[in-house]
């Protein structure tokens, strides 16, 4: 199955490694990427695994305690829309 990164999924991704670079370290950076890395591995093999959000076509999975990984499925591709920082306004959330 075909994995497509929209530029938010993208642009999360990218702050969620920055925010553990800089706050963290580079071992726990690399531990995030590997459990994304491997989520979307589970995800592209059986996309229907994971929940529904509401009564969307939008499923989620929660990749780290903090962060939770938002997709739809749509033919033969997984389209990943956002991976959401659980610590943010959840009115706020835009999928």
């Amino acid at each position: 199955m075909e994995i497509i990164w929209t530029p938010q999924a993208e642009k999360d991704l990218e702050r969620n490694i920055d925010y553990l670079l800089q706050d963290w370290s580079e071992k726990v950076a690399q531990s995030f990427v590997q459990s994304v890395t491997q989520t979307i591995k589970q995800i592209s093999k059986n996309p229907n695994t994971f929940q529904r959000y509401e009564s969307s076509k939008i499923r989620f999975v929660l990749i780290v305690p903090q962060i939770t990984l938002f997709y739809e499925v749509d033919e033969n591709k997984v389209v990943l829309l956002r991976l959401w920082n659980n610590k943010q306004d959840p009115l706020r959330r835009k999928l």
